[in-house]
C-alpha cells in the first residue's frame, strides 16, 4: 500500500487518478447499457420475425383446410375418387403441426386454439372418411366450420395483441 501513497500522494495526482477511475466506469457502464438495448432490439426482432412466421404458417393452415373441403366437395358432387384430398389434407395436418409447435415454443396463448382447431377438422375430416353421401359430409362440415372459424379467428387476435406489446 505504499507505493500507492508515494504515486498518489501529491493532490494533483489523486485528482488524476480519481478522474481515471470515474472515466473507466463510466466507459464500462455505457458498454454494459449498450449490449442491454442491442440484446432487447435483437430480441424484439426475433420475436416480431416469430409472430410473422406464426401469422404466415396459421394462414397457410386456414387456406389448407378451406382446400381440402372443396377438394372433398368437388369429387364427391360428381361421384368420383378423391386422392388430391387427401395430398391437401396431409398438408393441412403438418401445417398445423408447424404451428402447434411454433404456438408452444413461442406463444403458450395459441396452443389451444390451434389444437381445437386440429380436433375439429379432423373430426370433419374423419366424416368425410367415413360418409355414405355428400349431404351426410356437408351437415358435419357446417357444424365445424364455425367452431374452426372461430378458433382462427381468435388466433389472429392474439397474434395482433402480441405483437402491438412488442411494437411499443
Amino acid at each position: 500500500m505504499n507505493w500507492l501513497i508515494d504515486i498518489f500522494g501529491n493532490t494533483s495526482d489523486q485528482a488524476r487518478a480519481i478522474t481515471a477511475i470515474f472515466v473507466a466506469a463510466v466507459a464500462i457502464t455505457a458498454v454494459f447499457i449498450n449490449q442491454w438495448f442491442l440484446s432487447r432490439r435483437a430480441r424484439k426482432e426475433k420475436l416480431i420475425e416469430k409472430i410473422e412466421e406464426t401469422y404466415t404458417a396459421i394462414s397457410a393452415a386456414e387456406s389448407l383446410i378451406g382446400e381440402v373441403h372443396l377438394r372433398i366437395v368437388a369429387p364427391l358432387s360428381f361421384g368420383e375418387e378423391n386422392k388430391p384430398a387427401a395430398k391437401a389434407h396431409f398438408e393441412a395436418l403438418e401445417k398445423l403441426s408447424y404451428c402447434n409447435m411454433l404456438a408452444s415454443l413461442y406463444f403458450k396463448k395459441l396452443s389451444a386454439d390451434i389444437e381445437n382447431i386440429e380436433k375439429e377438422y379432423l373430426q370433419s375430416y374423419i366424416t368425410y372418411v367415413t360418409a355414405e353421401s355428400l349431404p351426410e359430409y356437408m351437415e358435419v362440415y357446417k357444424e365445424r366450420k364455425n367452431p374452426i372459424d372461430s378458433h382462427f379467428k381468435n388466433l389472429y387476435m392474439t397474434l395482433n395483441r402480441i405483437m402491438k406489446g412488442v411494437m411499443h
